[in-house]
């Protein structure tokens, strides 16, 4: 079907219908992130039951993954291409028209599973269908560049809708964009396919073990990590404040079937079929490019979440600003991915790799971190520049990695990868929002102490509650807790509160760039491993 030198146009037709399937999923994704809080109160549910509604769905996502990737690997690319858009259609009409949570929650878990089929069946096409030359760089930068449209998209259409009180008008939209693709995706090739036995007994323990460990580790911010916050009922269980917690309960049961999963998976020794391919992971291309890729989730994932609620703390702009400075990410990954093309006719993989990271740990001190003003060009300029870096890394790193990895086995292996990279996000993000809310904590406590009296009990729930709104969306029970402390000092002194909690927040945000900068450097190690056998005309695919 491919060349090194050339592609068909009906290879580029049926490539076109995918990235129509990427623009609804991250649409979808950054849609949903910014009008969650009108639907919660459109649905009069809590934010922390919202919260789970929404981690749900991306633990069904990166849960499901590996056995959808299997799946698309057997079914082949066309049919692999109905599934997702079907799956996803039924999850934008669910979550348009849901009455009540329940029926919303399931309508996010259907678009959960059209994730889980979308992003290996995009992947594993991207990689078997170009195999090497500047066609597969340019594919591969398409992706990325799709991402940050639909991230752009879907972010600013959230706004708009919300305000406009239309909060599930977008899913609308993505609804219409999977009718399209299942009126088109007759053109998309039936593919390779992998006929290898399934491993039923593996694939369902991998898929309830991760599921459960990566809702309760993105959850246990809202519930608590030991203890239980408040109440909260799942699937008939009720976990009561100050009990055990939900979140914990979760990472022990999805440790548990991971830990059954390994055991299952020693079997293959006598000839059993296996879930996962870990002899992929030796490979150091694609070993090293999964661990490369899951550093930089981390950091971005970071990046975005914790700079929302730090900056509207640390800086001057406004709601509406702030919300303009984020957009530019996903504006900065559109341009990172145009540059990459052109860039790979004239330097190497591994120097635009190199470049690309040294630029970002250098824009993360030059502009974050030394410059004592906290400007609106600054932040901006800053932004623009980490999502230009980073579309251009995002759009070299998948293309490598999954060089060395047989076309028909290409599904298998990007759901993994994305597997690992979802996983170490979460776990990575829990690590850094402790560290920089016992910052933002601890810096609190500090100026508060200093600044006016307020009775025991509210300075103490003022800096409980500092390191909750730190690492998550600012929650309107933190925002009354902070009302109250504020009300009770003098008038004169309430200046002085706002401007303490602002500096704390900026000792919170120095924090995380100073770990953002540590989280890439450590990645340039394994860029060096990843690119070591890399030719100047770039990766060639593995027949």
């Amino acid at each position: 079907m491919t060349e090194a030198s050339g592609v068909d146009r009906r290879t580029w037709l049926s490539f076109a219908i995918l990235t129509l399937l990427m623009f609804g999923l991250i649409f979808d994704q950054f849609y949903s992130s910014v009008s969650a809080v009108e639907i919660e109160a459109d649905l009069s549910i809590s934010y922390g039951v919202g919260a789970l509604m929404f981690s749900v769905y991306f633990a069904v996502g990166g849960g499901a993954m590996p056995m959808m990737g299997r799946l698309v690997g057997r079914i082949g690319s066309r049919q692999g291409a109905l599934l997702a858009f079907s799956f996803l259609l039924f999850g934008m009409l669910g979550s348009a028209f849901s009455p009540n949570f329940e029926l919303l929650l399931l309508s996010r878990v259907v678009a959960g599973f059209a994730l889980a089929t979308g992003v290996p069946l995009i992947w594993g096409a991207t990689t078997s269908w170009f195999v090497g030359g500047q066609p597969r760089k340019i594919a591969f930068s398409i992706v990325v560049f799709v991402n940050g449209l639909a991230g752009l998209s879907g972010g600013l259409s959230g706004g708009f809708l919300t305000a406009d009180g239309l909060p599930r008008v977008g899913y609308l939209v993505v609804a219409a964009v999977a009718i399209v693709g299942l009126l088109l995706h007759r053109i998309v090739p039936v593919g390779l396919r992998n006929r290898a036995r399934a491993d039923v007994l593996g694939t369902f323990l991998l898929l309830v073990g991760l599921i459960t460990l990566l809702v309760g580790i993105s959850t246990g911010t809202y519930f608590g990590w030991v203890v239980q916050k408040g109440d909260v009922s799942f699937l008939g269980v009720t976990w009561s404040a100050g009990a055990f917690g939900f979140s914990p309960t979760l990472v022990i049961i999805g440790i548990v079937f991971l830990v059954l999963f390994a055991i299952d998976e020693k079997s293959a020794r006598r000839g059993k079929a296996t879930v996962v391919d870990f002899g992929l992971f030796r490979g150091p291309r694609f070993g090293n490019g999964v661990v490369v890729l899951s550093l930089y989730t981390v950091a971005f994932s970071s990046l975005v979440v914790f700079g929302a609620t730090i900056m509207n703390f640390a800086t001057d702009l406004s709601a509406v600003t702030e919300s303009t400075a984020l957009a530019l990410f996903p504006v900065g990954l559109l341009f990172g991915a145009l540059a990459r093309p052109v860039l790979a006719k004239r330097c190497h993989d591994r120097t635009v790799l190199l470049g690309a990271a040294y630029s970002m740990m250098a824009v993360m001190i030059l502009i974050f971190h030394l410059w004592s003003a906290w400007a609106n060009q600054q932040v901006a300029a800053g932004i623009l520049l980490i999502g230009f870096f980073g579309g251009l890394s995002l759009s070299v790193i998948p293309d490598i990695a999954l060089s060395e990895v047989r076309s028909k086995s290409a599904s298998e292996a990007s759901a993994a990868m994305e597997t690992v990279a979802n996983l170490s996000s979460g776990v990575g993000a829990v690590i850094v929002a402790a560290v920089v809310s016992f910052v933002g904590s601890f810096a609190m406590s500090e100026l508060i102490d200093d600044s006016f009296e307020l009775t025991t009990q509210e300075r103490a729930a003022l800096i409980q509650e500092a390191g909750y709104v730190v690492a998550s969306e600012r929650d309107p029970k933190v925002l009354e807790i902070i009302a109250v402390a504020q009300s009770s000092a003098e008038l004169s002194e309430a200046d002085e509160v706002a401007q303490d909690l602002r500096e704390a927040f900026a000792w919170s945000w120095r924090v995380g760039v100073s770990m953002f900068f540590l989280v890439i450097l450590l990645a340039t190690v394994f860029i060096r491993r990843m690119t070591a056998d890399v030719a100047r005309a770039g990766p060639v695919q593995i027949e």
